[in-house]
């Protein structure tokens, strides 16, 4: 069987790979029907001597070469498999991830691996082992420790890292933002009395921009105080001295809300069209419906809030950044860009709906009848 027909199984992959990548269906799928190109003419010579087994990882070496420096890794919010292994991949260093994707992935043994690489055993097991400890890292479940007690602190990573999180740390309010728009962390955990300013503050300004769980671990145990902190953003409230077992039970339910709600909205329904958000992919009676990421992310984040009003600073918010909130024209561009796409009637639109001075509403199949019953 030849190396091309032993890759075609795997191809689907390959595609959504190079779209995530690249950021774009029709440039990630150009850049896959080059390599399959370069493959169908070097075949003798990339087959010769390698194992029979299934060579995708040549697929992504055709794919880095053909294009050089022109495929770059950009940011893609998708949370579908193929995309997130696309991003994880892409992070780690060139050499290590070719050694992982031949062994972990592909299944050759770490000798084939060498001879393949032009280099020797040895290398290859050191590439492999920095490749896993990289993946490992970016698997783990992140937190964000905002506390300023360096002791307290210290007690926290512990404890945490034992239980498999990865710890980042801030001492104050500034550092906290900073660390949480670099590193995106899965849940952040906040002391409310911080030096330059108060956890109040941190709270409602990440929540502006992002739903990642916030638990609060504070020494302020007046029931007011609490109220105050859930009605900023966060989602669970802890009182110091804290019991460990009781901490860590909180820090779970926190995330396994956060996986059910994002779970529950990776797939939408409008009419005949389906969206998997997840995925980044859309198919109605035609067929495929072709949908920007930055098309996917507006959408993600209506229908975060199906059927409620998202007013229109938030949208842009969420979707361009804080700093782009004036940028009223983007938006509108974008909703009638989708409504093209989605809509039965672009005119009368059914499912995007403007709420006049206030945002957007997203409707689903029920909230459309039920409006149009009264």
């Amino acid at each position: 069987m030849s190396l091309l027909a032993r890759l075609a199984p795997h191809l689907p992959y390959v595609r959504r790979y190079s779209r995530a990548l690249t950021g774009d269906q029709t440039t990630g799928d150009h850049y896959v029907r080059v390599a399959l190109e370069a493959l169908a003419a070097g075949e003798r010579s990339l087959d010769e001597g390698l194992s029979p087994r299934v060579s995708l990882y040549h697929v992504f070496h055709a794919i880095w070469c053909t294009s050089g420096a022109r495929l770059e890794p950009r940011p893609v919010d998708a949370t579908g498999a193929a995309d997130d292994a696309g991003q994880r991949l892409m992070r780690i260093a060139p050499r290590s991830r070719q050694a992982f994707l031949l062994t972990a992935v592909e299944g050759f043994t770490p000798a084939e691996a060498a001879q393949i690489l032009d280099t020797d055993y040895e290398e290859v097991e050191a590439l492999i082992a920095e490749a896993q400890a990289d993946i490992d890292a970016e698997l783990a479940t992140n937190v964000l420790i905002i506390e300023d007690e360096p002791a307290i602190r210290a007690v926290l990573r512990v404890l945490l890292e034992a239980q498999g999180y990865r710890c980042i740390e801030a001492d104050g309010a500034m550092r906290a933002e900073i660390e949480a728009r670099s590193h995106k962390p899965d849940l952040l955990l906040v002391d409310l009395g911080l030096p330059d300013g108060d956890g109040l503050t941190v709270i409602r300004r990440v929540r502006a921009w992002s739903p990642v769980p916030i638990v609060v671990l504070s020494a302020r145990t007046m029931e007011e105080q609490q109220v105050a902190a859930l009605d900023a953003g966060a989602d669970d409230y802890v009182t110091k001295p804290f019991s460990a077992p009781e901490l860590l039970a909180r820090l779970r339910a926190a995330l396994r809300r956060n996986a059910r709600g994002a779970q529950q909205t990776s797939q939408l329904q409008l009419g005949s069209l389906r969206i998997d958000l997840a995925r980044r992919e859309s198919a109605g009676p035609a067929g495929e419906i072709h949908l920007t990421p930055l098309e996917y992310r507006v959408l993600e984040c209506l229908t975060r809030h199906l059927g409620s009003i998202v007013m229109q600073r938030q949208l842009i918010r969420e979707v361009w950044g804080p700093e782009r909130e004036d940028d009223s024209r983007s938006l509108r561009v974008c909703i009638k860009n989708l409504r093209g796409k989605l809509e039965p009637d672009p005119r009368e639109p059914r499912y995007l709906i403007t709420e006049t001075g206030l945002g957007y509403r997203l409707r689903a199949d029920e909230d459309c009848e039920a409006s149009q019953r009264t």
